[in-house]
């Protein structure tokens, strides 16, 4: 999880109990990573927050990397591919391999004759002339062999994977340290940045409560459609080719609208840290997702209907119209006033059939009044 504003212990103790054995994090504060290359380097053991009522162990080995997911000073590809590789290779090696060198010869009290560093080569449209890129680098990594040997080590730059590198950290015998607690809220490190990103649960309550209905909604329709396909066919499920060809035509309705709602999965959608901006295309978004479930369901009622009373098809139609919510849109009123810290309102209204629906708010102090016209 390189790129989410700040970690919260829960994360480990759930991925823990999925069964994960690793993890590697990236975006904490500075002054988080500044304590960590002072004491026993960016590889530990983070115990989990208590997710269920035993006891048991809930802690994950925690890579953080230690400056960012890219080579130190570059910021696009050509950046990159204009680094003189001589000088360069000296700039990565003091910031990317020495520290974890000094880390492990200090938790080893200088008995490890092995040492294994992470290097990160990515950023976001990094590989857009890939070729030329894994050519820089496979040059980058000859120069830094040359600059370690130099150093005195038998240095090796390889290509490799995750599970390798924390592999060779197990192999190394040595006991880390173990961190209890989260890692916020998170404060950008660049400067003329250094905002903090916080909100994790309690911002956008109603855009995350949505992402959750349509998530509900794409099960719902899924279960819907397996139960009338089932027993349109007899309660087989060997469907002949014509019966077939209906059910693709419907999940493919499901599939638009999972996508759709994977796109909320953005881990600046989910955790509710976006733009006001984005915030709205997220909203027309997730309102697309439904109309292809409406779509699906329609289908569903047309091809696959059962035999069943009017009565109680009128009385089952009314159920889920009440749990599936119309469309809807979101309105966010804020004191303008930085200086101020005043809660956010957050409203949600049908969207109106033509007519003009006004909403007008009046604050004093701490009172809130709402006038609906």
């Amino acid at each position: 999880q390189i790129d989410p504003f700040g970690h919260s212990a829960v994360t480990v103790a759930v991925l823990h109990k999925l069964g994960y054995e690793a993890f590697v994090g990236n975006r904490i504060s500075e002054s988080f990573k500044s304590k960590l290359s002072n004491h026993d380097g960016f590889n530990f053991v983070w115990e989990g927050h208590q997710v269920s009522k035993t006891k048991e162990d809930s802690s994950l080995f925690t890579h953080i990397i230690q400056r960012h997911y890219n080579y130190p000073d570059t910021w696009s590809e050509s950046s990159f591919y204009s680094q003189y590789s001589r000088s360069y290779r000296i700039n990565v090696f003091n910031k990317e391999i020495a520290p974890t060198i000094n880390a492990i010869s200090h938790l080893s009290n200088n008995t490890s004759k092995a040492y294994h560093a992470l290097l990160h080569a990515g950023d976001d449209f990094t590989y857009t002339h890939a070729s030329q890129y894994f050519n820089k680098v496979d040059e980058l990594n000859k120069e830094l062999e040359n600059e370690g040997k130099e150093r005195g080590y038998n240095t090796s730059a390889i290509y490799s994977t995750v599970y390798d590198y924390f592999e060779g950290i197990h192999s190394l015998n040595i006991t880390y340290g173990l961190f209890k607690g989260d890692f916020l809220p998170f404060q950008e490190p660049f400067t003329g940045w250094e905002d903090f990103w916080t909100g994790y649960y309690s911002t956008r309550l109603h855009l995350k409560r949505f992402i959750r209905h349509v998530f509900n909604d794409i099960q719902g329709t899924k279960t819907l459609l397996a139960i009338r396909a089932i027993a349109k066919n007899g309660n087989s499920i060997n469907f002949d080719s014509d019966l077939s060809k209906v059910i693709d035509g419907i999940n493919n309705q499901i599939r638009y609208a999972e996508r759709k709602w994977a796109i909320l999965m953005h881990h600046d959608g989910i955790t509710g840290t976006h733009m006001t901006s984005t915030e709205n295309s997220y909203y027309v978004i997730l309102n697309e997702a439904l109309s292809y479930l409406n779509e699906a369901r329609k289908l569903i009622e047309s091809h696959l209907s059962v035999p069943i009373s009017s009565e109680s098809a009128e009385f089952l139609r009314s159920v889920y119209d009440h749990l599936t919510n119309p469309e809807m849109t979101q309105h966010t009123m804020v004191n303008p006033a930085g200086y101020y810290r005043i809660q956010i309102m957050n409203m949600t209204l049908p969207v109106s059939n033509g007519t003009n629906n006004y909403v007008f708010v009046m604050q004093k102090g701490d009172n809130v009044a709402v006038i609906n016209g």
